[in-house]
C-alpha cells in the first residue's frame, strides 16, 4: 500500500487531526487530489456550488468518505496486471466491490446505527484478499492462463488473506471482520454490523447481473433479519443506487 495512503488511513482514525492536516497529505498525490474533487462534485456529494480546493472536498463529503476514495484510486493503481485472464479479473473484482460499495451506501441511508460512508468503504474492501492473490497469479504461468485454478485459489484463499492485509495496514476491527467473513453466510452474532450491510448488499448486487453467490434467499439470509429490512423494497434501492454506481466508477477508472 502507498505511503499516502497508509497516513490517510492512520489520520483519519486519529480525532485530533483537522481538515486541513488531512488536505495536506492528500495533496502529495495529484491523481488522488483530483479525483476526491471530482467525486466532491459528484451527485452523491454534490452541493450548490462546485468545490475547487482539497480542504474544501474534505470538508464536503467528510473524512471516512475520502479514505474511501483514497482506498479507491490507490487499488486501481496498485497492480496492472500482464495477463488478459488476470486483468479481467481484477476489473470484474474492482466493479464489483465499488458496485457493494455503493449499495451499502444507500442501505444505510435507511438504517439507524450505521455511518453511510463506513459501510461505503466495507463494501469496497470486502473482497481486498483477491488483490495479492491475482498480483501472484500473475507472476505464475501454470495460474495466470487457467481460469478454474484461478478461481479455485481465490475462493480458498481471499478471506484469510484479506483479513490479513487489512490487520496489517491498520484497519479497524469491524472491517477486518467484513473481509474475513463477507460471505460466511450463517455466521452467528447477537447485533447487526457492517459485515451484515455488506452481505445484503451483495445479494442486492447479485439482483443486477453481478457476481453470483452461493448465497440463501435474502428474506432468509441472517444478516437481513439482524438488518430488519422487511419494509425495504430491494429493487427501489438498486434504482436508486445505479445512477451513483455509475459516476463513481466512471470518475475512479
Amino acid at each position: 500500500m502507498p505511503e499516502v495512503a497508509l497516513k490517510i488511513n492512520q489520520a483519519v482514525q486519529d480525532e485530533s487531526l483537522d481538515f486541513q492536516k488531512i488536505a495536506d497529505i492528500i495533496q502529495t498525490d495529484p491523481m488522488i487530489s483530483a479525483r476526491a474533487v471530482q467525486v466532491a462534485n459528484s451527485a452523491m456529494y454534490a452541493g450548490s456550488q462546485p468545490v475547487q480546493t482539497i480542504k474544501r472536498a474534505v470538508q464536503r463529503i467528510g473524512l471516512r468518505a475520502m479514505r474511501t476514495i483514497v482506498m479507491s484510486v490507490t487499488l486501481r493503481n496498485l497492480y496492472t496486471p500482464i495477463s488478459p485472464l488476470i486483468k479481467k479479473r481484477m476489473k470484474t473484482y474492482y466493479h464489483h466491490s465499488i458496485r457493494v460499495g455503493v449499495i451499502c451506501h444507500a442501505l444505510t441511508k435507511k438504517i439507524k446505527g450505521f455511518d453511510p460512508e463506513q459501510a461505503f468503504l466495507a463494501g469496497l474492501m470486502h473482497d481486498i484478499g483477491i488483490v495479492p492473490i491475482l498480483i501472484r497469479a500473475d507472476k505464475h504461468d501454470e495460474i495466470k492462463n487457467n481460469a478454474e485454478l484461478l478461481d479455485k485459489l481465490i475462493h480458498s484463499l481471499k478471506t484469510k488473506v484479506g483479513a490479513m492485509l487489512l490487520k496489517q495496514w491498520g484497519f479497524e476491527d469491524e472491517l477486518i471482520t467484513v473481509a474475513q467473513d463477507a460471505e460466511n453466510w450463517q455466521r452467528d452474532v447477537i447485533k447487526a454490523d457492517y459485515c451484515d450491510v455488506v452481505q445484503v448488499a451483495q445479494l442486492h448486487c447479485e439482483m443486477i447481473g453481478g457476481r453470483k453467490l452461493d448465497a440463501p434467499a435474502l428474506a432468509e439470509l441472517p444478516a437481513f433479519e439482524r438488518l430488519d429490512l422487511g419494509d425495504i423494497n430491494p429493487m427501489l434501492i438498486i434504482a436508486q443506487a445505479k445512477q451513483e454506481m455509475r459516476e463513481v466508477i466512471h470518475l475512479l477508472e
